[in-house]
């Protein structure tokens, strides 16, 4: 028997408060730049979930002081729940509004 472990369908809970908190991104600006000239759709994908991922890290980790000495069970708790996080599910989001508009 498998066990569905999508969230109101996101891959996961952790992928779908992770979109709710951090949603107001935009990328339109690169499409318009040129950054995303000469890449294919997976390759812009990439690109935008790793973007995202490093921009959630930066936050989440500075406003609770991550890896600070004192934190460290908040530490391993936040490293667990990103981990869960599927970074192209969301971007896959913004793929749709780039291409869609």
């Amino acid at each position: 028997m498998m066990i569905d472990t999508t969230y109101n369908g996101w891959t996961n809970y952790e992928t779908w408060l992770t979109n709710l908190h951090f949603e107001n991104f935009e990328f339109s600006d690169y499409k318009e730049d040129g950054t995303f000239e000469g890449m294919t759709k997976e390759q812009i994908t990439d690109w935008i979930a790793d973007y995202i991922e490093t921009a959630v890290e930066e936050i989440t980790y500075s406003r609770f002081e991550v890896g600070q000495s004192e934190n460290l069970f908040l530490t391993d708790v936040v490293n667990c729940f990103l981990r869960e996080v599927d970074w192209h599910d969301i971007a896959e989001q913004y793929i749709d509004d780039l291409y869609d508009a």
